[in-house]
């Protein structure tokens, strides 16, 4: 079993905080890949290419040749409506300016041959990194985005991989970490939930594990006990730039909201478990801003197929036959009427840097510094040491401190001890 040993005859602080993200721990981190989507950057970083890989739309569009195109080697761009969805996905919603990359959703007519059905009165834009280039399997993944506050909307940062073959009723089989998605106006009830029957604003967003292991997906009880969860975010919310990450590892996934943890969720097994055609499965990152299936469309209550109507009863309250004189939310403006805009500034992946393989790492007062950036096997100190600077350690298998070990008032100590996957 995984453990940290503590055997103190002097004091020491323990820092609990798992804030430890590429930002504040850059030694043990190393950046994989980054897009940073800045007209006036417009970048792709890798470790071959440190110095990057200009990306760029070409004078021809979008729907163009992985080989010849900087972008879409690297990022698939979507053309479709996901199933059914209200809004259909277009290449031409894409857009880059001096802040990132721009989703644009916007109300207008648009017939889509690639969508479940054609005429769709909603249009938006979506990216899915590229399965060949940019398919990632544990480590940190981030993004600096920025978002509004509008009624209507179902943006979301996430990852998906198919897991079985597609059925015949479109029912996927799929193992998926939501890292945020935001429904202003949704209310969805769940008994047992701590924000049962609380309606989303601007201050909630969601953070989910979804899986096709062990059981239903979609219930209450335990899964919205331990794979969904929805979080309060204080003053403006989640409207304007902030930054959205989450670490995954076989053992835990840990979710991020401007580089505080607001949720440590344990992984155990349910999201690409060890098992055979499991653990080497990688997922792509997707970024998009759907029309939220939660709220009031108009062929939901009157049969047409698809017109957004803020004055009809949320979704969820529509079909648990609660349809009453609730003061639904609005945002400050309608989707009908303006543009609604998502953007990115950049997406980065990050693996720790790993030494596993044993031997153990004994370390005194001589060799302070020989886990400050990579990870272990295991680390075990000896003698009399009194730590000179805060310190991040971290191990495969086990973490033993003993003999005469100090941590000075104002100096942290951050240990963490995490299966070898790297």
């Amino acid at each position: 079993m995984k453990k940290i040993i503590l055997i103190l005859s002097c004091f020491l602080f323990y820092l609990g905080s798992y804030a430890q993200t590429p930002a504040n721990d850059p030694l043990h981190w190393i950046q994989q890949w980054k897009d940073d989507f800045r007209s006036t950057v417009k970048k792709h970083y890798d470790l071959a290419n440190p110095s990057g890989l200009t990306i760029d739309k070409t004078p021809d569009g979008w729907n163009i040749s992985r080989t010849t195109s900087p972008f879409t080697r690297y990022w698939d761009i979507d053309h479709s409506d996901h199933g059914g969805e209200p809004q259909a996905y277009r290449p031409e919603n894409i857009t880059f300016d001096t802040e990132g990359l721009v989703f644009t959703t916007k109300k207008e007519e648009y017939n889509c041959g690639d969508c479940s059905y054609p005429q769709h009165h909603y249009t938006s834009g979506a990216i899915g990194s590229n399965i060949n280039t940019q398919n990632v399997l544990y480590g940190y993944i981030e993004a600096r985005i920025k978002l509004i506050d509008t009624y209507g909307l179902f943006p979301a940062f996430w990852t998906w991989v198919q897991t079985g073959n597609v059925p015949t009723d479109y029912n996927w089989d799929y193992d998926e970490i939501d890292i945020f998605e935001m429904a202003p106006g949704t209310k969805v009830s769940c008994a047992g939930d701590p924000f049962d029957g609380i309606r989303y604003t601007k201050n909630y967003t969601t953070n989910n594990i979804h899986t096709d292991e062990n059981g239903p997906e979609e219930s209450c009880g335990t899964f919205e006990s331990n794979r969904g969860k929805k979080y309060y975010l204080a003053n403006n919310g989640y409207v304007g730039w902030h930054y959205y990450g989450v670490e995954w590892s076989p053992s835990k996934i840990i979710y991020y909201f401007d580089g505080y943890p607001i949720r440590v969720a344990p992984n155990p097994g349910y999201v690409y478990p060890n098992v055979p055609g499991k653990i080497t499965q990688e997922t792509n990152i997707i970024l998009n801003q759907a029309m939220a299936g939660y709220v009031a469309w108009d062929y939901l209550a009157k049969g047409t197929n698809g017109i957004f109507n803020p004055s009809l009863p949320n979704y969820a309250d529509y079909f648990d036959g609660k349809i009453d004189a609730v003061n639904y939310y609005s945002g400050p403006h309608d989707i009908n009427t303006n543009p609604s805009l998502m953007k990115i500034e950049y997406v980065a992946y990050y693996k720790l840097n790993a030494d596993c393989p044993p031997p153990p790492l004994t370390i005194t007062s001589g060799n302070i510094n020989d886990a400050d950036s990579q990870v272990k096997w295991s680390i075990t100190t000896s003698g009399t040491i009194n730590l000179p600077t805060s310190k991040i350690w971290r191990a495969a298998d086990n973490i033993l401190i003993n003999g005469d070990f100090t941590v000075p008032g104002g100096t942290a100590l951050y240990l963490d001890v995490n299966p070898c996957y790297y």
